[in-house]
């Protein structure tokens, strides 16, 4: 999945980021044809792209916890992704479209390669 994040604000522990979510992205083939949403995987790997973006190397998750998926997200939407870093490979996030919650939870991960 392409994802071209803007407006992109870090510090020591977060970073945020917003996405615009484009009708041409692979995602929402066939999810759903006549009402396309995104999937709940797409949430979860657009936040594992912002991690790899604030880390600089690719990452896997080990766990998820408390994932809730609160609100779809459609083509055209403006998303603005979080995550809070608690731990060298823990931190939780948030997927909002404007001020809506869409999805929160939170993940462990390893770095699988070393920063660039």
């Amino acid at each position: 999945m392409i994802t071209p994040f803007s407006d992109i604000n870090r510090s020591a522990n977060r970073i945020q980021a917003r996405l615009k979510l484009d009708a041409s992205m692979p995602c929402f083939d066939g999810h759903f044809p006549e009402s396309p949403i995104l999937p709940g995987i797409a949430h979860i790997h657009l936040v594992c792209n912002l991690i790899e973006t604030h880390l600089g190397c690719p990452i896997a998750i080990t766990s998820l916890g408390r994932v809730k998926f609160t609100s779809p997200c459609s083509p055209g939407m403006d998303l603005i992704i979080g995550v809070d870093f608690s731990s060298d490979h823990e931190a939780s996030f948030w997927v909002n479209s404007g001020l809506k919650p869409a999805s929160r939870g939170t993940l462990r991960f390893t770095r699988t390669a070393s920063p660039q």
